[in-house]
């Protein structure tokens, strides 16, 4: 059949084919101008409540703006057994080593005069990616003790969103993994927040109910739920539209969030989870010969008093899950306080009349800087009040 007919007019062919394209640009038209429409919003949105308090904290440091991209344009690998751990990047501010994924610790001493090899545990907080590679608290750390005359070298195994558990099976798993000349002298391990947040949100020991529900899906072979899955994520990664209407929808809808429990026996639970993985480290550190730190770590919850930008803060937290993580501490405290190895510095900041705290535990870029070296002045008195670990 010709294009036209006789009489000069399209033939049907052609005018089904227009009436197609008009349908796909009418329906591209649809999907491109709202998604056009929300790039643009989001990128003049302003920012969020954390991300803003932030900023606000960090005013005055020159970096902030860099160190804010850097963090958030780092991205993790999978690991046995303790699931994740930052990938291998450089940049201006963070600098994550393929060392099983420690973070830099630029002031760490190299050659055969070090006299400590340390190995820090921890979450977010410990991870410290508020503070360039060399303010973070970890750096501090190792910078105090080859100042005061011991040559160290720290290896900052701290991932954030992890709590005491799956920093034990991250420490086991390396003890197994490095040859024996490399095992550390000292541990330290950083931690209470997400042990407390996590036993509020998720329950005692457990892991976020998301990562546990697709880790269900995967051993149990549902996939149909990880098809649906996989392709919204893959959507939500390049579209906000899809995003917005549709992918967190199915996020929900496949991995609901469980209801936050603050009943005592909750409570308890967690506080047990915590003490049993304190004792289990202790444990491991004395089979091997090696010093262990346990530090309960500053909050804005434990700090007295707060300033006033700290008080805003608290001021949008939940206050019930304030309340819970106040008894975590509390029974925590109880439970292990005397113990040579246990220190709480939940009270460090309370001295100090500048904020620190922008969100629950997470401070200014320059805050790691006293309290880092206030860990190396306990890691040196842990070396002269006992006798040094065994050789190995």
């Amino acid at each position: 059949m010709t294009e036209r007919t006789r009489s000069g007019q399209p033939s049907r062919d052609r005018r089904s084919r227009r009436r197609w394209f008009t349908i796909f640009l009418v329906l591209g038209l649809l999907i491109v101008i709202p998604e056009i429409g929300l790039r643009l919003v989001t990128l003049f949105a302003p920012p969020s409540a954390e991300l803003q308090a932030f900023r606000e904290i960090g005013d005055a440091y020159p970096a902030l703006d860099e160190l804010v991209h850097d963090r958030n344009a780092l991205r993790f690998d999978y690991h046995d057994y303790y699931l994740y751990a930052p990938r291998e990047t450089t940049s201006g501010t963070i600098s994550i080593s393929g060392y099983f994924g420690a973070r830099n610790t630029p002031s760490s001493a190299e050659g055969h005069d070090v006299q400590e090899v340390i190995w820090a545990f921890g979450g977010s907080t410990l991870q410290n990616l508020e503070a360039v590679d060399e303010l973070t608290l970890a750096n501090q750390v190792v910078r105090e003790l080859n100042a005061r005359g011991v040559p160290s070298r720290l290896h900052n195994f701290a991932v954030r969103g992890f709590q005491t558990s799956l920093e034990l099976t991250r420490f086991q798993d390396l003890l197994g993994r490095v040859p024996e000349s490399e095992r550390p002298t000292t541990v330290i391990f950083y931690h209470g927040f997400q042990d407390a947040r996590d036993g509020y949100v998720f329950g005692a020991g457990r892991l976020p109910s998301d990562v546990s529900s697709q880790l269900r899906d995967m051993i149990e072979r549902d996939l149909a739920r990880l098809l649906v899955h996989s392709g919204s994520q893959w959507l939500s990664r390049y579209s906000i539209l899809w995003r917005r209407l549709a992918g967190q929808r199915i996020q929900r809808l496949l991995h609901p969030d469980v209801r936050p429990d603050n009943s005592d026996r909750n409570l308890a639970a967690t506080v047990e989870t915590y003490v049993v993985n304190v004792r289990a480290a202790r444990g491991i550190c004395e089979a091997f010969g090696i010093r262990c730190l346990f530090l309960l770590q500053p909050l804005l919850v434990t700090r007295s008093p707060i300033s006033s930008f700290e008080e805003q803060v608290l001021a949008r937290m939940d206050p019930v899950a304030v309340q819970f993580t106040r008894d975590f501490y509390a029974r925590v405290t109880a439970s292990l306080s005397g113990a040579p190895d246990f220190h709480d510095l939940s009270g460090f900041y309370d001295a100090s009349e500048e904020a620190v705290f922008f969100d629950s535990a997470h401070t200014s870029p320059t805050a790691g800087v006293p309290i880092g070296e206030e860990i190396a002045k306990r890691i040196l008195d842990a070396r002269t009040a006992g006798r040094p670990p065994s050789q190995r």
